[in-house]
């Protein structure tokens, strides 16, 4: 019916006059406006219909109901985390996921519409990466490397939540990492660390007195060989 009336009113008809025709029949349709930053899940009688798009919608209120999703980026801050380096160093981690909703459909049924369903799936996940990256790598190496750090947690929980309609945009390591790290280490670790680098001044320090030895003796060396030459005689009895 609304394809007929449509075809016979198209040169005579615009259309918002045809959708406030549409919407003054008694129960039958109603419009819908989404905003650029979300989408609608429309259901019929209970059952999906399709994903409603930013804009106008027309839709039945006597047969169908929308689930709103949220498609603005939203960031997952998670406590520190302790973290077992490949290196047997407990570190307490915090990070920054920056994420958003790429497909209604799969969020809406597979994590809830509600926007806390998806954030405790890309905590979790990225409690699951901080773990496995974190286990692989030094605690030298964690200090060093922290972009690289950061891209391995996101090449991570991308490959999990791609598959729920979820996009990574960025994942922050926390902290002024030149200095502390922002990570918070137990007692007896900052002790074995400070204990390590000690012992790490003393060996450069011995190291570089060896080679002060070393030149010494070559330097001694070579004043003997000049002392020892025609020349210095010569130059010794004059």
């Amino acid at each position: 019916m609304l394809r007929s009336i449509w075809w016979m009113s198209e040169d005579v008809v615009s259309l918002p006059v045809l959708l406030l025709w549409l919407t003054s029949l008694p129960g039958s349709t109603s419009l819908m406006q989404l905003a650029t930053s979300e989408s609608g899940i429309l259901q019929r009688f209970g059952k999906f219909l399709k994903v409603l798009s930013p804009g106008i919608n027309i839709i039945n209120p006597m047969t169908d109901s929308v689930v709103l999703i949220d498609l603005k980026t939203k960031v997952a801050t998670m406590p520190r985390q302790p973290v077992i380096t490949k290196d047997n160093i407990t570190l307490q981690i915090q990070t920054a996921v920056y994420y958003r909703v790429v497909d209604s459909f799969k969020v809406a049924y597979k994590l809830g519409s509600s926007n806390q369903g998806a954030q405790n799936f890309i905590v979790e996940m990225s409690q699951a990466a901080l773990r496995s990256v974190g286990g692989e790598h030094t605690l030298q190496d964690m200090l060093s490397n922290r972009d690289k750090i950061a891209r391995e947690l996101q090449r991570f929980v991308e490959n999990q939540v791609e598959p729920w309609g979820l996009l990574i945009e960025n994942i922050f390591l926390k902290g002024n990492w030149s200095t502390s790290l922002d990570l918070v280490m137990d007692p007896e670790t900052q002790k074995n660390l400070s204990a390590a680098a000690k012992q790490k001044r003393l060996s450069e320090a011995a190291i570089i007195s060896a080679k002060a030895d070393v030149e010494s003796a070559k330097m001694m060396k070579e004043a003997a060989e000049i002392l020892d030459s025609k020349a210095a005689m010569q130059i010794r009895y004059l």
